[in-house]
């Protein structure tokens, strides 16, 4: 999320969606509503369009998102920001496609830069949103003038609708050369709460190579051509995609978080090395022509092998695709595959004993995710007794709320992340 700070917020009487340039007025420190996701994030399934030329690009293979690229501009940290390539004539243009349809409440602006050249900073930015296409029907939101070193936040008047956005930096504080903006954010919510099925089974082409899923309910394995890489577990939430990838030959495995577009077409997302997911790399998913009738080609007993493994490596596994109704412990039927992988490992395995952990997001209070983190992890420990006869003494269920992040919950893929199922091998000492 945008720095700790705002140092402006926009009077509402000002945002009237014309181009008249507006100055923010200064107001004391205001956070940032948890609830409202920014959807200009790339880690939130954003997707870059077209940029203006720029100081450097981030690799579609790197590791990290590079300092003075247009991923920079949109990665939600003031850490690293976007700078224009030397002597790139304003105005300069951005255009950013949404996951899906959004409902924006407010806007935020970072121009906290490094100070190396003398008026550098964005000045005058206006912003456009479209529900029609990438090139069409947009309605300016406004020009709003910026102030050097500062976070400006702007809140609109009513919620507004786009699925693109177009920011044009038409001047910055006098620089000749250069143009600098350390961070744009577009917060709000989805349009539609309910998501019509989306089946991700098939072949995508991707930075990586091709990818192959293979999806059952709210389960996701698959395999892709990187290094002979195996996703042996993942799911979906929503229009989010958790899954675990692994790449033998070279002792390497990691995790992947991404966003499914409204289409079905894309997944755009982050992926990391270990459990780490803040420190990460893009993945940038399409559907191939060949798409259909691909699949992953990932046998049960293959996933269920996968787990094991991940068990005896670490004493741990973390669990996706074990889906809840929203703050409630009331198990989606979705999630049977992934609880029956769980089930068979359990069978096929008669001296192994489990501790099932619930985690969560730090969306609410700590107090009341707790609760809800326990009550899921009985859940589960609930439904393999039930529906996969598992002894109660193997299953032992605790929960742990929101303290033990593996994600950046200023991020909508983060607190997806973070709401997981973990199982941990209980030993005999």
């Amino acid at each position: 999320m945008i720095a700790q700070r705002i140092s402006h917020i926009l009077p509402l009487a000002l945002l009237a969606f014309s181009t008249a340039i507006a100055q923010p007025d200064a107001l004391p420190d205001t956070p940032p509503d948890a609830r409202l996701i920014n959807a200009l994030a790339l880690p939130n399934g954003a997707y870059i369009i077209s940029a203006p030329p720029s100081y450097s690009t981030s690799s579609s293979t790197g590791e990290d998102v590079v300092a003075w690229s247009p991923e920079a501009l949109l990665d939600g940290t003031t850490t690293r920001g976007w700078c224009s390539a030397s002597d790139a004539p304003l105005p300069l243009e951005f255009v950013v496609e949404l996951s899906e349809p959004y409902r924006i409440e407010q806007l935020r602006f970072n121009t906290e830069c490094q100070q190396e050249y003398e008026g550098i900073s964005a000045r005058e930015v206006t912003v456009e949103f479209s529900q029609e296409s990438p090139a069409s029907g947009y309605r300016t939101v406004g020009t709003f003038l910026l102030r050097p070193q500062s976070d400006t936040a702007i809140r609109l008047p009513a919620p507004a609708g786009a699925r693109w956005v177009r920011i044009t930096i038409e001047s910055n504080h006098g620089n000749p050369s250069f143009t600098e903006l350390m961070e744009v954010e577009a917060l709000g919510r989805p349009t539609s709460a309910a998501v019509p099925a989306i089946d991700i089974t098939g072949r995508w082409e991707t930075n990586w190579g091709w990818v192959d899923l293979q999806q059952e309910g709210s389960n996701v394995t698959g395999h892709y051509e990187y290094r002979n890489g195996v996703i042996p577990q993942g799911g979906m939430e929503r229009r989010v995609v958790s899954f675990r990838w692994v790449e033998a030959e070279a002792n390497a495995e990691g995790r992947a978080v991404l966003v499914v577009n409204a289409e079905g077409t894309r997944l755009n997302g982050i992926w990391c090395h270990g459990d780490d997911i803040t420190r990460y790399g893009f993945w940038v998913f399409r559907r191939s022509p060949n798409s259909v009738g691909t699949g992953g080609n990932i046998t049960e007993e293959r996933a269920v092998e996968g787990l094991k493994q991940e068990l005896e490596s670490k004493g741990r596994a973390i669990i996706y695709g074990i889906n809840f109704a929203n703050n409630s412990a009331d198990i989606l039927p979705e999630s049977e595959g992934t609880l029956r992988t769980i089930g068979r490992l359990l069978k096929g395995n008669p001296s192994l004993h489990l501790l099932i952990e619930g985690h969560t997001d730090n969306v609410g209070t700590e107090a009341d995710n707790q609760r809800l983190s326990q009550r899921r992890a009985e859940s589960v420990r609930a439904y393999l007794m039930a529906r996969h006869n598992i002894p109660p003494e193997r299953l032992t269920a605790e929960g742990r709320g929101e303290a033990e992040p593996i994600g950046d919950n200023a991020f909508e893929l983060g607190r997806a992340a973070n709401r997981r199922v973990e199982l941990k091998e209980l030993r005999n000492e």
